[in-house]
C-alpha cells in the first residue's frame, strides 16, 4: 500500500527486537522504525529508554537534533526540538543486552512452544492464537484467552504462579476515548478478548521446569 501510494512507512517495533516476517527482522521495514526498552520489553534497560532507526542518512541527522532540543551544537539551534536523550548507563547496558539478544529471544520462544504445546489439548477452555510459520514472535508477553478467567487467575496465584492481565479495558472504553463516542457493545472482538485474555509467565527467566510446572495447574484446575 505504501509503495503503491507512494507514502513512508513509520513501524512501531516496540516489543519485536529479533521478530521476523517472511526471513526479514521487525525494525527494518519502515522508514523509521521505533523500539522501546522498556522494562517489561524483552530489550529492556534499568530504568526507561528507547530507540528509533533509520536508513535514511537525512532523517537520522535530523533526528540527531531533535532529541537534544533541535541544537546542532552547544551553541546553535536549528529548531525547536525536545529533551530525549538516552542517558549513557542505560544505553550501556541496552548495548550489552543486545550481546545476548539471541538468548534470550530463543529461551522466550521455548517457553512459548512448551506451553503452546501443554496447553493445546485444552482447546475448550483455552484459546491459543495461530502462529504462522512464516513469523518468528518473540513474545513480549505470552498469551491465551481462557475460559473463568478471574477464577483461574486466584486458584495459579494460590500456587505461587503469577498470571496478569494485558489489557483488561478496550481502547474504545477508555476514559481518554470518551469523545469518539463508542460505548460497550461496539466492538464485542474486541470486549470479549479483554474479558478473556491471560498472560502467563514465559520470559527468559522462568525455566522449563517451572513451564511445566504451570500447565499442570491449568490442566488441573479445568479437568479436576
Amino acid at each position: 500500500i505504501a509503495n503503491k501510494h507512494d507514502l513512508a512507512v513509520i513501524e512501531d517495533a516496540c516489543p519485536a527486537v529479533g521478530a521476523k516476517v517472511n526471513g526479514k527482522f521487525a525494525g527494518t521495514f519502515g522508514k523509521i522504525n521505533a523500539f522501546s526498552m522498556h522494562p517489561l520489553k524483552p530489550l529492556n534497560v534499568w530504568g526507561d529508554g528507547g530507540m528509533i532507526t533509520t536508513d535514511d542518512d537525512d532523517i537520522a541527522e535530523w533526528l540527531l537534533k531533535y532529541r537534544n532540543h533541535g541544537m546542532v551544537d552547544r551553541d546553535h539551534i536549528a529548531f525547536w526540538g525536545v529533551n530525549c536523550r538516552l542517558q549513557p548507563v542505560q544505553a550501556i547496558v541496552g548495548s550489552r543486552l543486545l550481546d545476548t539478544m539471541e538468548e534470550l529471544v530463543e529461551s522466550r520462544i521455548r517457553n512459548a512452544r512448551l506451553l503452546d504445546k501443554g496447553l493445546k489439548s485444552l482447546e475448550d477452555f483455552v484459546v491459543i492464537p495461530q502462529r504462522p510459520e512464516s513469523y518468528r514472535e518473540v513474545f513480549q508477553l505470552y498469551q491465551v484467552c481462557v475460559q473463568r478467567r478471574e477464577e483461574l487467575i486466584s486458584y495459579l496465584e494460590e500456587r505461587g504462579i503469577e498470571p496478569k492481565v494485558h489489557y483488561p479495558i478496550p481502547l474504545h472504553l477508555q476514559e481518554a476515548a470518551k469523545e469518539l463516542g463508542h460505548k460497550l457493545g461496539d466492538f464485542p472482538v474486541s470486549e470479549k478478548q479483554a474479558d478473556e485474555i491471560l498472560t502467563l509467565p514465559a520470559h527468559q527467566h522462568v525455566t522449563p521446569e517451572q513451564i511445566e510446572y504451570t500447565i499442570k495447574a491449568i490442566r488441573s484446575f479445568y479437568l479436576s
